[in-house]
C-alpha cells in the first residue's frame, strides 16, 4: 500500500533549517534539527502508527536536488530490516519541475509530488526512484523503516481494521460495541502476527 500523509513538518519550520543548511555557520546542526523534526512529525501522525506499525526508524537522510540531478536509492543500514521507505516533500512544489517520485507497485507507475511536509510511504519492495529536476531545486527527507509486523498484507489489514474504527467514531457514535470488537481484533491480530 501507498500511504500519503500530510503535515509532518510545518512549510515555516522546513523553510528556516533548509536556509540554515544551505548557508548557515553550522548545516550539520540545522540537518540534524531538521531530521528530528521529521521523526517526530512521523512519531506524532495516527495514520504513520497505524499503517506502518513502525518499530525502529532509520536515519534521516537530506537530498538537495538541482537542475540535472535526481537522487540515489536508499540504502539498507546494516543494523536494520527496512519494511516501508518514506520520503517527505521539503520544498514548495511550485519553485521546481521534475523530482517526482516514481513508485511502481505492480500496477504502472505513478508520480507523486506535494506540499512542504507531505510524506509519501511505500513498502520497500517497490520500485522507486526520483525523477530528474528540471528546473529550480528540491529538497526530500528520506527514511526507512523497520515494522513491527513484517508482512505488508498484514499491515494492511491492521490498517483497515483501525480505519473502520475511526469510521464508526466519526460516523456512528452510537456503535460503541463494535468499535470495542474491532479493537480488540486488531489488538489480538497484532499481537499474533508481531515481529517477536
Amino acid at each position: 500500500m501507498v500511504l500519503v500523509l500530510d503535515g509532518i513538518v510545518g512549510p515555516d519550520e522546513v523553510a528556516h533549517l533548509t536556509d540554515r543548511i544551505r548557508h548557515g555557520p553550522d548545516p550539520d546542526a540545522a540537518a540534524a534539527h531538521l531530521g528530528g523534526a521529521v521523526r517526530a512529525g512521523l512519531a506524532a501522525h495516527p495514520l504513520f502508527s497505524a499503517a506502518v506499525q513502525p518499530k525502529h526508524l532509520g536515519d534521516v537522510v537530506l537530498h538537495g536536488l538541482t537542475a540535472g540531478d535526481s537522487a540515489p536509492p536508499l540504502s539498507d543500514e546494516a543494523a536494520l530490516r527496512s519494511d516501508v521507505a518514506l520520503t517527505v516533500f521539503l520544498t514548495p512544489p511550485e519553485e521546481y519541475e521534475g523530482g517526482d517520485l516514481v513508485l511502481d507497485t505492480g500496477y504502472g507507475e505513478e508520480h507523486y509530488r506535494g506540499p512542504v511536509g507531505r510524506a509519501v510511504a511505500y513498502p520497500t519492495g517497490a520500485l522507486a526512484r526520483r525523477a530528474e529536476v528540471r528546473r529550480g531545486a528540491c529538497w526530500t527527507a528520506d527514511i526507512l523503516v523497520e515494522s513491527r509486523i513484517r508482512d505488508g498484507a498484514q499491515r494492511d489489514i491492521l490498517y483497515a481494521i483501525a480505519s473502520s474504527e475511526q469510521y464508526l467514531g466519526l460516523f456512528a457514535a452510537g456503535a460503541v460495541a463494535d468499535r470495542a470488537r474491532l479493537r480488540r481484533c486488531r489488538e489480538r491480530l497484532s499481537r499474533m502476527w508481531c515481529e517477536r
